[in-house]
């Protein structure tokens, strides 16, 4: 489940079975923040970018590791660009540590 919703994310297939994996992976581990960045890019691949922007702002992005402070500042970029708000996606943007991302992350 939680692999294969990962694969789906990062190379934007499927991103309806991407979002019905990510849903069950918060709902089994509604706790796990990385589980909850993958839902809300989820979200964000299907159109649902007021929701995607609902789980971010749950999410407190200094007490993240590495990696996923790396998704955490993806996924907001993403939501802000699909937003309509330029700055605020150029500016997660910068945030992001390119060497935590996979290729398929960095053509984003």
């Amino acid at each position: 489940g939680n692999n294969r919703a990962a694969l789906l994310l990062i190379t934007g297939e499927e991103p309806a079975e991407a979002l019905r994996l990510t849903l069950d992976g918060v709902r089994l581990q509604p706790d796990s923040v990385p589980l909850q960045i993958n839902h809300a890019i989820a979200l964000s691949l299907n159109q649902r970018v007021a929701e995607a922007a609902e789980w971010l702002a749950r999410i407190r992005p200094d007490r993240l590791d590495p990696d996923a402070t790396a998704n955490f500042y993806l996924a907001l970029a993403e939501v802000r660009a699909a937003e309509g708000k330029p700055g605020e996606a150029a500016a997660a943007a910068e945030k992001v540590n390119r060497d935590r991302l996979l290729p398929p992350q960095l053509v984003r």
